[in-house]
């Protein structure tokens, strides 16, 4: 009797885990899928880390990495629809853009400090960008290689005409023709410009981090963009979070980067695990950039359109915390709340909040050190610009007049003067309703202070 019963309970466990896991894969199979045709090259780790992380399937998208050596057979994939979208450059995607198969950039996908850079040979007698004139730079011609190569050089006052461009298409061999000598200088991407340095006794001469743009980029076909619009903003939500956990804890993404992508072996140890930007698309006038120079060179017939080649309503909102920090105007405020360490509050998107932003202009004539004599007071100071939960411009306005609770506990009285919101009798909000991930920002033109806080 105890072993029929002891089998009818291994029966009913056995049951419940095989319909789990049929229900998990009917989920997964209800899922839209995206291919993608990936370089192994350092600015796809993201796309890696979301799929180890199982971030797509968190945000409800199925991913399938395809894999390809050469940016020829990526191009040719795409062009025949065998994947829906890639990584790429924007001289490629104008490339294929131009040619009649939209293909649309929906992030732009560079990473943080330099990527490529120009090389001379450990030989080579160049020991900076002055000396480079009349030398040989290895490039990719008509690549984006060749406009990096160009901008390089215009940054410092030089143009394409004060060199010998010499066309090496293949990375690997640019970098060994540097090593053997048989090449004055190249310009490479991470990691073979650490390689180039570290171990062949190359000089960095000079590198994209000096230029405002780099035109890497995320691209999918606008067919797929068009028939499943919820799976790119599930896909870059997805791409967002890896970035997230990238910037947190590179190291921990170590052995990703070394199975995907291409980490020449002495450098894998310690190559340091790239850091990203958060969610942007390219500027029109970073477009043009590249776009002119395209038909400079006579790879564009005419210049295609700004909204032919960008679209960026599908990127995820930043947060709170981000959109403060890339502003730029209100570097005081977030000084302050990283000296009391309440940035990761409002970078944290398991919580909404609204938040009244005084600008770095706001803090003028206000002395916070003789204000606050402790991280706690400070702390209080910036609490006390901060309400639970989303209140909009149009909820105050509705209300007409009342107070807002902050999450310091005491209240903020607010009233609307000819369609002006004004906060404690003086302080107004010059700009509100900026939609972060996290909550909402309004912009106000003084600092708030809690009753009982001597000015």
């Amino acid at each position: 009797m105890i072993r029929k019963t002891l089998t009818i309970a291994l029966l009913i466990a056995l049951s419940v885990i095989l319909s789990a896991q049929m229900l998990q894969a009917q989920d997964e199979d209800d899922l839209p899928v995206l291919r993608i045709g990936v370089l192994p090259v350092l600015n796809t780790l993201p796309l890696y880390v979301a799929q180890a992380e199982g971030f797509y399937e968190e945000a409800g998208v199925s991913v399938e990495l395809i894999n390809f050596n050469s940016a020829r057979e990526q191009q040719i994939a795409i062009t025949a629809g065998e994947i829906d979208g890639l990584n790429t450059d924007m001289a490629v995607q104008a490339l294929i853009a131009g040619s009649g198969r939209d293909l649309i950039a929906v992030r732009h996908e560079p990473i943080r400090g330099a990527y490529f850079s120009i090389v001379a040979g450990a030989d080579s007698g160049i020991e900076s960008i002055d000396d480079l004139v009349g030398a040989e730079i290895a490039i990719a011609e008509n690549t984006i290689i060749e406009y990096l190569t160009t901008a390089m050089l215009a940054s410092a006052g030089l143009s394409a005409d004060d060199v010998v461009y010499e066309e090496v298409p293949e990375i690997p061999r640019r970098l060994q023709l540097l090593g053997t000598g048989e090449l004055q200088a190249a310009t490479l991407p991470e990691p073979l410009t650490t390689l180039a340095t570290a171990l062949q006794g190359g000089t960095v001469i000079a590198s994209d981090s000096e230029l405002d743009f780099v035109p890497t980029v995320l691209a999918f076909t606008g067919d797929i963009i068009a028939e499943q619009p919820e799976a790119i903003t599930a896909f870059l939500s997805a791409y967002e979070s890896a970035v997230n956990a990238i910037n947190a804890d590179g190291e921990a993404f170590r052995d990703v980067m070394n199975a995907n992508l291409i980490i020449p072996e002495p450098l894998r140890p310690t190559y340091p695990v790239p850091a990203f930007p958060t969610a942007q698309v390219p500027t029109p006038e970073q477009v043009a950039l590249v776009v002119d120079w395209m038909v400079e060179r006579g790879l564009l017939a005419e210049a295609l359109s700004y909204e032919a080649l960008v679209n960026g309503e599908f990127l995820p909102l930043p947060t709170i915390a981000e959109i403060a920090v890339a502003e730029g105007n209100f570097e005081t405020l977030v000084n302050a709340l990283v000296s009391v360490g309440l940035v990761d509050a409002l970078a944290s998107t398991a919580t909404q909040s609204t938040v009244f932003a005084p600008t770095d202009s706001a803090f003028d004539g206000v002395d916070l050190a003789a204000l606050v004599d402790s991280d706690d007071a400070l702390a209080e100071i910036l609490l006390y610009h901060v309400i639970a939960g989303q209140v909009s411009a149009a909820d105050i306005i509705a209300a007409g007049s009342g107070a807002l609770t902050t999450l310091a506990g005491a209240d903020i009285a607010f009233e609307v003067v000819d369609g002006v919101v004004v906060l404690n009798g003086e302080i107004t909000v010059t700009l509100a309703d900026i939609d972060a991930s996290n909550g909402i920002i309004h912009v106000i033109d003084g600092v708030l202070l809690p009753a009982g806080t001597d000015e």
